[in-house]
């Protein structure tokens, strides 16, 4: 159902048979399935998360909103941070909590 969805709003905003504008509609679309995937926990969340934040970084640009840009802005930096070893697994034990290496990213960035 999410996938119908996606493909309406898509090509309804592509055909501007919608009043979206398409970078508004893609956003939207990788949001949603950002959120989707990070329920489900997927590591592919963040990478999605990034493209619904740039989506709406132009978006907010495109209607001179730069408050609202900027704070996209944060979300961009803040996902990069996040994806490339930010995460760490955590192990709890009954007396102790320790922290193992850091998640792999399915997009690693040199360090």
């Amino acid at each position: 159902m999410p996938a119908v969805i996606s493909m309406v709003l898509g090509v309804g905003s592509a055909t501007r048979l919608l009043p979206f504008d398409w970078l508004e509609a893609f956003g939207f679309i990788s949001g949603a399935w950002g959120v989707w995937l990070q329920v489900r926990e997927n590591v592919w969340n963040w990478p999605i998360q990034l493209i619904s934040s740039a989506f709406y970084v132009v978006v907010f640009l495109n209607v001179r909103l730069f408050s609202d840009a900027w704070l996209n802005v944060l979300y961009v930096v803040l996902t990069c941070s996040a994806g490339t070893g930010g995460c760490v697994e955590a192990r709890t034990t009954a007396s102790s909590i320790s922290l193992a290496r850091p998640l792999a990213s399915p997009c690693s960035w040199p360090a």
